[in-house]
């Protein structure tokens, strides 16, 4: 016998204590589930912030690679880099990375 089935017979039968007992089982039981689906809201935030802070890293990591390899290429070719070097640095390193390249790489 379920929640409300079992409040009708307590009911029935005149057992109020019963009924109110069984009451705030139920709103609790209610409240329980509220509390697990925030939890898992709370969770998934937490997943998808460790994950931004990951790709901050990363981007970090890639912007000094590129500022070192663009400070080289600027000794090489003088204070003007051509972009054709620079365009092909990216493509040299979206394939080092298996990265495809994105719409404005692949179209000049």
């Amino acid at each position: 016998m379920r929640g409300p089935a079992l409040q009708a017979l307590c009911r029935e039968l005149g057992d109020k204590h019963m009924v109110q007992a069984l009451h705030h089982a139920h709103e609790a039981q209610k409240q329980m589930r509220l509390a697990e689906e925030h939890l898992q809201k709370v969770e998934a935030v937490r997943k998808y912030e460790r994950r931004a802070i990951e790709l901050r890293e990363h981007i970090e990591l890639f912007a000094f690679a590129v500022d070192g390899r663009l400070q080289q290429l600027r000794t090489k070719g003088g204070p003007q880099v051509d972009a054709e070097l620079l365009r092909a640095e990216v493509e040299r390193r979206n394939e080092a990375r298996d990265i495809p390249p994105t719409a404005t790489e692949a179209h000049p």
